[in-house]
């Protein structure tokens, strides 16, 4: 028998005197609505897109800001309808919120969240497997856990439905780096 732990994704501690404040930067009335969050994405009024974006860059300090369309490719976002016109990315341990959550915030302050640059090593998810397929005692450095569903439709014989990940990426992790 073989078995996977994984996690989807890392953790970092937070803090409460480390937050942006979004009303302090644009006014609230120029956006119809928002999503809080490491990254947090902004839907401004119709023809008002510059204007926030602009005061988003002025501004910007312990977060990048992005339009949709200038997204890293590596965020594989850029396409997706559910993402609105500008997104903020906070850089680790900052939190974005506005003025009127800042105090529940605090109060209830999170021991941990995610969301942050996932090149952040903190980001990174953990792994470990183990069973007559997978080589033991090594570490290996870290990979995208969209090559993991290629490698338990491999082990369990299965044929994958289309994915983004490949087998190849995580085939280091079994003996003699085999794939049957």
């Amino acid at each position: 028998m073989n078995i996977i732990v994984l996690s989807d994704h890392g953790m970092v501690d937070l803090a409460a005197n480390k937050t942006i404040l979004l009303d302090s930067i644009i006014n609230m009335e120029d956006i119809e609505r928002y999503i809080q969050d490491p990254m947090t994405m902004i839907q401004p009024r119709p023809g008002r897109v510059e204007k926030v974006y602009q005061q988003l860059k002025e501004a910007e300090n312990h977060y990048t800001v992005y339009k949709k369309e200038d997204l890293p490719k590596r965020y594989h976002l850029k396409e997706s309808r559910r993402v609105m016109d500008i997104i903020m990315m906070a850089e680790m341990p900052y939190t974005i919120l506005t003025s009127d959550d800042e105090e529940n915030f605090v109060e209830n302050l999170p021991q941990g969240t995610h969301g942050y640059d996932n090149q952040e090593k903190k980001m990174h998810a953990f792994f470990a497997a183990r069973g007559p397929d997978f080589k033991t005692g090594d570490t290996v450095s870290s990979f995208k856990n969209i090559h993991v569903y290629a490698l338990m439709a491999h082990l369990l014989n299965l044929e994958p439905a289309p994915h983004d990940g490949t087998l190849d990426s995580v085939k280091m992790l079994m003996n003699g780096g085999r794939v049957r």
